[in-house]
């Protein structure tokens, strides 16, 4: 291949960044500049972004608002929680609620 491919998991949005997730992005952020900025390796970046699951559901339920709305608003703030730290954004974000079909098809397959 002419690039390195790297897949992140990313967070849970359902509450802001926290020092884990700093400390997390940060140091991958790290390597990929010394990847591509020092080693000259190209490197396609996606994170996987969990906005739906038990905890989204319960805290959307508790705020009178849909989990979408509240999934939606901490993806923004992680994303620009990890600009302010000078963090490159992934080139592709895979979003749970957009790949549902998928993953389902996969736990049926393994089972």
């Amino acid at each position: 291949a002419d690039h390195l491919t790297w897949y992140a998991c990313g967070p849970t949005v359902y509450d802001d960044a926290h020092l884990g997730h700093a400390r997390t992005y940060v140091c991958f952020d790290i390597m990929r500049r010394i990847l591509t900025d020092h080693h000259h390796v190209p490197v396609l970046y996606v994170m996987g972004v969990t906005d739906i699951d038990d905890k989204i559901i319960a805290r959307a339920a508790e705020e009178g608002r849909t989990p979408r709305s509240l999934a939606h608003e901490y993806e923004c703030r992680f994303f620009e929680d990890m600009s302010l730290l000078a963090v490159r954004q992934p080139h592709a974000k895979l979003r749970v609620s957009e790949h549902i079909g998928h993953i389902t098809d996969y736990i049926s397959d393994i089972q």
